[in-house]
């Protein structure tokens, strides 16, 4: 992918999951743009934050960036029915949960329409002496229902849609482990 061709997916991603909502927030606030994926209407939905084994994600994480983007779309009326983060937590506590696909999740926590990260890497670094670190971040994300039928994207890659955040190197005095994950999960 060039990197225009990323930066417009990465938009229309966000947008998605903005559902409509102020989707340039990031750039700078300004502007807005229809979602490129509505969900149905009295479905519940689940956003389903699946970090890969390798990705290193913090194990804590993953909810914390799931109720975040819940939060958000419930703020902006992208959706209106969610399953909670504590329930996909007693899904994942179950004997199988690793054999499960994302329908068999959806199916388990009851959710009609399921928003689908799965999270590839989730890297901090910082310098030897911990005096500078910095960050980067890649998922793929996609929307499937219940029964296992992808809804969004829907042509191209099974896999979902790439995202990458990236933080620049910082004096860890400015921002610290803690406020690079907050960056990341942003």
């Amino acid at each position: 992918m060039t990197p225009k061709t990323l930066f417009v997916a990465a938009l229309a991603l966000l947008t998605l999951t903005l559902g409509g909502c102020e989707a340039l927030y990031f750039l700078g606030g300004k502007g807005s743009q229809d979602p490129l994926y509505k969900f149905p209407k009295d479905k519940r939905v689940l956003v389903f934050v699946d970090p890969r084994p390798a990705s290193r994600m913090p194990a804590d994480l993953p909810y914390t960036l799931g109720d975040m983007l819940t939060n958000h779309l419930y703020k902006y009326k992208a959706a209106d029915r969610f399953v909670s983060q504590q329930r996909l937590a007693e899904v994942e506590r179950q004997d199988g949960f690793s054999d499960m696909g994302i329908a068999d999740v959806a199916r388990a926590t009851d959710a009609d329409v399921v928003l689908h990260v799965d999270v590839i890497q989730f890297v901090t670094t910082a310098t030897s002496d911990n005096a500078v670190g910095q960050g980067w971040a890649t998922v793929l994300v996609k929307v499937v229902d219940r029964n296992g039928n992808r809804l969004w994207p829907p042509e191209g890659s099974s896999l979902g849609i790439p995202i990458e955040a990236r933080l620049d190197p910082a004096f860890t005095e400015q921002r610290d482990l803690h406020a690079m994950h907050k960056e990341l999960l942003s």
